[in-house]
């Protein structure tokens, strides 16, 4: 018998905690390779097959997955913690920041073409600093006019952000040089973007079933958005995220402060 069949016919089984959720990042593009940036998961991330956009990728020859240039994302909540890391070794995670250290942001979300929610793991600077941003100019954008015109506020899932990494205008990738503090690193990589086209309060809005689903999620993982990691495997609460959900499973937007 599989372990699905065997799994389903016991009744009694421990509580785990909350169900784990799936992670993918953004993978910068190769110059040398002219590859283009696209979103990452390995399939060990995924509960079955993602369907379109996303597509099968061995860039990895002993972890394949699946990845998407182009993809659609609703917001859910996030959080962010400072760490410090050598070459090659594991990461130290900290309570607050000290010289030299680098921060990890995540952000729960529903991506297109999976049915359950993922978590969309940034850990350095070049990669979530665009997504902070694009994150910041829809709320400021899309999102607040969307709550104007609706006449009440609207939770951050409210609209798909549809993101892609940078190209020219020949529809060609972008490649950037990384700088720090100034200095050239010699790296070059292709940032992410969003395009909003000029209908996208209707053509982006995720949908009755979206936005209450959203809400689950929200309340279910609210936890998660508190959780802090520390060196001795304890975890310390910050809140850096959506309040709870209220009534009818539709939460109400967060606040203009402390963003990220």
């Amino acid at each position: 018998m599989s372990f699905l069949d065997t799994i389903n016919t016991i009744d009694d089984i421990p509580e785990g905690g909350d169900l784990p959720i799936g992670s993918i990042t953004w993978m910068h593009g190769n110059k040398a390779g002219k590859t283009p940036g696209a979103f990452f998961g390995k399939a060990t991330e995924f509960t079955g097959t993602p369907s379109a956009p996303w597509t099968h990728d061995d860039r990895f020859d002993d972890d394949p997955g699946y990845s998407a240039p182009a993809l659609k994302i609703a917001f859910i909540c996030w959080r962010s913690q400072w760490y410090m890391q050598d070459e090659g070794g594991p990461k130290i995670w900290l309570t607050h920041y000290q010289q030299g250290a680098k921060k990890q942001v995540e952000y729960i979300v529903l991506a297109e073409g999976c049915d359950d929610p993922l978590i969309m793991t940034l850990p350095k600077f070049t990669k979530a600093k665009p997504i902070q941003d694009i994150v910041k100019a829809y709320r400021d954008g899309l999102l607040r006019q969307a709550s104007r015109v609706a006449r009440r506020p609207l939770p951050l899932w409210s609209f798909w952000v549809p993101i892609s990494g940078k190209v020219n205008k020949d529809g060609k990738p972008t490649y950037e040089e990384v700088l720090r503090g100034g200095a050239s690193t010699g790296a070059y990589v292709t940032y992410p973007v969003a395009t909003f086209p000029a209908d996208a309060m209707d053509t982006l809005f995720v949908g009755e079933t979206l936005l209450r689903k959203g809400g689950d999620v929200a309340r279910t993982y609210g936890a998660w958005t508190e959780q802090r990691r520390l060196p001795n495997n304890t975890v310390e609460g910050e809140v850096l995220a959506l309040p709870a959900p209220s009534g009818k499973n539709v939460p109400q937007e967060v606040s203009d402060e402390d963003l990220f």
